[in-house]
């Protein structure tokens, strides 16, 4: 079973997270002794041991944090999890076998963390487990310790002595309620009410809803977490910093909840991917307005004989240089897709014909067919066009700031210019409808529909890149229509 376990969920009387003060000459007899006294003086020699031997990065930043509390000394925490002091004793090294500090449980990968565990102790006097911890508050401490560099309003938090939400990740492979003894795997598995009889053959509120509950003799339902592994610390967001933790606050208030440790971790991994879920479709968003302007001007100019006439006489230079078509035929997947948008952030967009050579489709003379009124067609408020837009973040890339490869090889027409808007509506938007004969009774193959779809979607995610937008073309149809 896995689970969260709040720093600060015990109340120990002070902030949970305090910098050690080490000065450039290292930690001074002074110093060592005020601070350790007012916060650790059990556990003093040990950490005065590591920080003598640890030769920290000039940014890197000791903190020593009171973890967890003994159920004999402080019972169990707010979210009704315990630890017994054999338990504490035995498996508080797992902190420094495993643990390092990320952001949100989201990440193990060691090079996106935050800084490491680098002694841990069980201070007997207080009944308590304290953490060093070293954080990456500088690029020195983030390559000398394999990780990232600590947000500065984190750094800036701690070092203004505010205490910080950090989270404990801990699996123990079953809990055990309290009162009748149920061995839980998971929090599906705990008792009820009716299930929870005590040695005494009284009967409890049971681990299902009664966690957290005292009875009026005394007793507390809560779960034991023996021989429990410690895996991660995270910073995690508080309610005031994020709607998601905010939503597990509220829910638990309205239904007068007490969410264990199990329970808390499970709500924080839905709520945070229900938030990543929103942010994707904030982005999505974009896309699925550019697929709407697009489809836009393009039913604009099908219903106009203006436009139509004037694109029957534009004969489109669609004609990919043979260098770039060699070179990009040989790029991965991934490669392409961001060298695309590279061109996109200098506002050339290929056409039709020139992407399906650059990406290496094999089209027949009936390919135009196919893009006729496509546009129109994938702007359907429907899950398939939620489908379509989702795979346009395939074109996802940093924003380029140099000139592209063959940069001078692009005709007029592939620009997003003033000079160029008339040849971008004509090649871009709509195909030309003078064709060969050829091309006039050729079949649209699946090829064909295939790669004039993703000419589509590239068009979409192209637009999001424009500088300039798509105001030019607007503009000009406004003035033909």
């Amino acid at each position: 079973m896995y689970k969260h376990i709040d720093v600060g969920s015990w109340d120990f009387g002070m902030k949970t997270a305090e910098v050690i003060p080490v000065s450039s000459r290292g930690l001074t007899a002074s110093d060592s002794n005020s601070f350790f006294t007012k916060r650790a003086s059990a556990s003093a020699e040990v950490f005065r041991e590591v920080l003598g031997k640890l030769k920290l990065a000039k940014d890197e930043i000791p903190v020593h944090l009171i973890a967890l509390g003994s159920s004999e000394k402080y019972g169990a925490n707010k979210n009704a999890d315990a630890f017994d002091e054999d338990t504490l004793i035995k498996r508080h090294h797992t902190f420094v076998k495993n643990a390092s500090v990320y952001r949100d449980h989201k990440n193990k990968d060691i090079n996106k963390s935050y800084g490491k565990v680098a002694a841990s102790d069980f201070n007997a006097d207080m009944g308590r487990v304290e953490l060093l911890v070293t954080l990456n508050g500088g690029k020195e401490a983030a390559e000398k310790n394999g990780g990232l560099i600590v947000p500065d309003d984190d750094i800036q938090s701690i070092e203004n002595g505010k205490d910080i939400p950090f989270s404990m990740g801990c699996r123990v492979a079953r809990d055990f309620c309290s009162s009748c003894g149920n061995g839980a795997k998971t929090a599906k598995d705990y008792c009820e009410a009716h299930e929870c009889i005590d040695k005494k053959g009284i009967q409890r509120f049971g681990c299902k809803h009664g966690l957290g509950k005292t009875a009026e003799d005394g007793f507390v339902q809560y779960v034991d977490n023996p021989d429990c592994t410690f895996i991660d610390i995270s910073r995690v967001s508080s309610p005031a910093d994020r709607t998601a933790y905010g939503a597990i606050a509220k829910y638990a208030s309205e239904v007068g909840a007490v969410l264990g440790g199990a329970q808390l971790a499970l709500a924080r991994e839905h709520f945070v991917d229900q938030e990543e879920r929103f942010i994707k479709q904030a982005h999505l968003q974009i896309y699925s307005d550019a697929l709407a302007k697009l489809a836009s001007i393009e039913s604009a100019i099908r219903k106009s004989p203006n436009m139509q006439n004037q694109i029957a006489g534009f004969q489109s230079c669609d004609e990919l240089p043979v260098q770039v078509q060699k070179h990009a035929v040989n790029l991965p997947d991934n490669n392409r897709y961001s060298e695309l948008m590279h061109l996109a952030d200098f506002n050339i967009v290929l056409g039709p014909k020139q992407f399906a050579k650059y990406a290496g489709y094999k089209v027949s003379a009936a390919y135009p067919k196919a893009m006729n009124g496509l546009f129109g067609q994938l702007d359907i408020a429907d899950d398939y066009r939620l489908a379509l837009l989702e795979t346009c973040t395939k074109y996802a890339s940093p924003k380029m700031h140099s000139l592209p490869p063959y940069f001078s090889m692009y005709k007029l027409s592939n620009f997003y210019t003033k000079e160029g808007e008339f040849d971008r509506i004509c090649a871009g938007v709509l195909n030309n409808p003078a064709q060969t004969k050829t091309a006039a009774t050729a079949v649209v193959t699946q090829d064909d529909y295939k790669a004039a779809v993703e000419y589509c979607l590239y068009k979409v995610a192209a637009l999001t890149r424009l500088d300039d937008d798509i105001h030019y073309v607007t503009a000009c149809i406004q003035n033909l229509v």
